[in-house]
């Protein structure tokens, strides 16, 4: 789901051999059963890889239309039946609607963890999420709030991976909360980033 001058998709394509070490790498589009999202970029996108489910968050058009729906895609690599979207619908409050946020699943507790993005005012934000069973596998997912004990970067577009042996997701780069030009090669820990411990804290 990207954008090319101003020109919005929500296909899907699957890049076989991905890796290179069993065969050529391919290209191939699919037609999922099911609504589609509504074309959009800068949304994200968790795997669950023993379930076989890709779960997106949020994007837009741009910064005029934001969303915050959530989206699964069960058999999403093609082997193990027709790829499917189905919409979810948590309970809880959910967060308000976001481009370019940063997302992580956590594989053993099932639960996403979304931080900043930004909103259709042009603001950059810096607050974090839980979704639980994103994959809606195990149980109704729901929305809850993080509750940091140090306020956070504002962070859009940035790059973030997790590391579940330490619960820490870093975050590198991106653009802050000044202008839209500013962009930075920092680097910045979140810890307990599944949310399941209290008063998780950022670092620099």
């Amino acid at each position: 789901m990207a954008t090319i001058a101003g020109t919005y998709y929500n296909d899907v394509w699957i890049l076989s051999n991905a890796d290179g070490t069993t065969g050529t790498p391919t290209w191939a589009e699919v037609t999922p059963a099911g609504t589609p999202p509504v074309a959009r970029t800068q949304a994200t996108a968790i795997y669950d890889s023993v379930h076989n489910v890709m779960t997106i968050y949020a994007g837009g058009e741009a910064s005029t239309t934001v969303y915050s729906d959530v989206w699964t895609l069960t058999n999403a690599d093609g082997t193990t039946g027709t790829p499917t979207w189905t919409q979810l619908s948590p309970t809880g409050t959910a967060p308000s609607g976001r481009v370019g946020q940063m997302a992580l699943y956590d594989s053993t507790n099932n639960r996403m963890t979304v931080y900043g993005g930004g909103n259709n005012h042009g603001q950059v934000l810096n607050d974090g999420w839980i979704l639980t069973y994103p994959n809606n596998i195990g149980g109704t997912p729901a929305w809850s709030e993080m509750t940091f004990t140090a306020s956070g970067p504002y962070r859009k577009s940035s790059t973030a991976i997790y590391d579940p042996v330490s619960d820490y997701m870093v975050i590198f780069g991106g653009d802050s909360q000044l202008a839209a030009t500013f962009t930075d090669d920092h680097i910045y820990l979140l810890s307990e980033a599944n949310g399941l411990a209290s008063g998780s804290k950022e670092t620099k």
